[in-house]
């Protein structure tokens, strides 16, 4: 994998990690943030995403500047305070598989297995309504 179809796959990455961290799924992202739920799914599988593309969306998702190329920013500790804490991600949810594991897929088996998982829960969250 070249150089710029790496910084891709961290942007992706990251973009699913800080939805994952912050949202049910990723149409709630979308609604939230008024994005096009079509474009955001490209994104995180082929479509060519940029670094140009990646500061809009992280502008127009409220994400810290440079998230997404897996940049922290970090604040001088005179100038820093207790609004500059930056939240550690949450930690990987299931035990019978690693995070490490799901980083082996291929970008189509991720968004399968984005789609199983999503359908799933919604199905569990329907039937906790209806029980």
């Amino acid at each position: 994998m070249d150089a710029a179809a790496q910084e891709m796959q961290v942007r992706r990455d990251r973009l699913r990690a800080w939805i994952s961290a912050h949202y049910p799924n990723t149409r709630a992202f979308c609604l939230e943030h008024g994005l096009n739920e079509s474009e955001i799914s490209q994104l995180l599988r082929t479509k060519s995403f940029g670094s140009r593309r990646a500061r809009n969306l992280e502008a127009q998702a409220g994400m810290p500047l440079r998230y997404l190329e897996g940049v922290q920013q970090t604040a001088e500790p005179s100038t820093a305070g207790p609004s500059a804490t930056v939240k550690a991600p949450p930690q990987w949810p299931f035990r019978h598989s690693s995070y490490d594991d799901y980083l082996h897929l291929s970008p189509e088996k991720r968004a399968e297995l984005d789609i199983r998982v999503s359908e799933f829960i919604a199905g569990a969250i329907q039937k906790k309504r209806t029980a």
